[in-house]
């Protein structure tokens, strides 16, 4: 038997352009923009210093007592939406072995129903589907066997197997 749930994004990201750049604006992209710049090396060390000030606190009974006065959490623009309890959806459970390429194909048929999109009109919108080592490679296997469909909404390609931490 399969279980699972979806996680509502807590984190907007639709704004962001999914198309892949051409060779030519890489190429033209200048050196210095993936050098780090002052206010990079700045905000790092910002960083680096809650971080070790974290560390030391916990990792020393004697500086116990400032805990109260370091700072607990890196400031960041996300980070009210960060803050918030992730809202999980379950998506039922289904009598399938997934061990079993035709039983795989059946549930990534039924979790690429979830997928935003509208069949036929639209492609699906990538949707990453987490699972552990095994269940991603499975999850491949299901998608290898519908590769030669007619149409993205067949070949699953709004599912896109990560394995998750």
């Amino acid at each position: 038997m399969v279980q699972a749930y979806a996680a509502v994004d807590r984190i907007h990201c639709l704004q962001f352009d999914d198309s892949s750049p051409n060779p030519e604006y890489i190429n033209n992209i200048p050196v210095d923009k993936f050098l780090p710049c002052e206010r990079d090396i700045e905000s790092l060390r910002d960083e680096y210093r809650i971080l070790i000030q974290r560390m030391i606190c916990s990792g020393f009974d004697f500086f116990g007592d400032l805990t109260t006065d370091i700072n607990h959490h890196i400031q960041h623009q996300y980070m009210t939406e960060s803050g918030n309890k992730s809202k999980l959806i379950p998506l039922g459970v289904l009598d399938k072995d997934e061990s079993r390429i035709a039983d795989m194909v059946d549930i990534m048929d039924a979790y690429h129903q979830f997928v935003p999109g509208i069949p036929g009109e639209t492609s699906p919108m990538p949707t990453i589907l987490y699972g552990d080592g095994l269940s991603c490679e499975r999850a491949n296997d299901a998608k290898n066997a519908r590769l030669n469909s007619g149409n993205p909404w067949d070949r699953l390609e709004g599912l896109h197997p990560a394995i998750q931490e």
